[in-house]
């Protein structure tokens, strides 16, 4: 993984309290990069995240392709880069756009009618369980929602959860 991600998130809320409170100030942050198609084209949605953004921390809101673009060009080199994105096919768009990532923490994801519980906030469609078994070969995948709490490995939750 590129040296400036300190983190890659997948959480549906984008920058929240747990965000914006506990994980910059616990990891350092500089930069907070939401990697999301339809906030990249959507005002309302970026004035949104521009409020939750704390202050002092750089904001970029960027399509995967942008956003792979930027990172792969060393454009962040130096800061300390928080990345987040909603959920899997972000990720896998990320990743098929030629972001290397080595591990992954996967945040909140909703229970919805055709979701499995796999662990306190984390709930995966059978599209998303397929996601996170294609790409486990590459990248560790984790999960915690806050940085007090420990770091997990994912896909052993996954598996207990069949």
């Amino acid at each position: 993984m590129r040296k400036e991600i300190v983190n890659f998130r997948i959480d549906e809320r984008l920058i929240h309290g747990q965000i914006a409170a506990a994980w910059v100030g616990s990891l350092k942050i500089d930069r907070l990069m939401v990697i999301d198609a339809m906030a990249a084209k959507t005002e309302i949605q970026k004035i949104a995240l521009k409020m939750a953004c704390p202050q002092g921390v750089k904001l970029s809101i960027l399509s995967p392709g942008k956003a792979v673009a930027n990172l792969n060009s060393g454009k962040y080199e130096g800061e300390r880069v928080f990345i987040v994105v909603k959920g899997t096919e972000t990720l896998k768009s990320v990743v098929e756009e030629g972001l290397e990532l080595d591990k992954v923490n996967v945040g909140n994801i909703s229970g919805k009618s055709n979701t499995k519980f796999v662990k306190k906030a984390v709930n995966v469609t059978p599209e998303d369980e397929a996601v996170f078994r294609e790409l486990s070969g590459k990248i560790h995948f984790t999960s915690q929602l806050v940085p007090t709490d420990p770091e997990v490995d994912f896909m052993e939750l996954l598996d207990a959860s069949e």
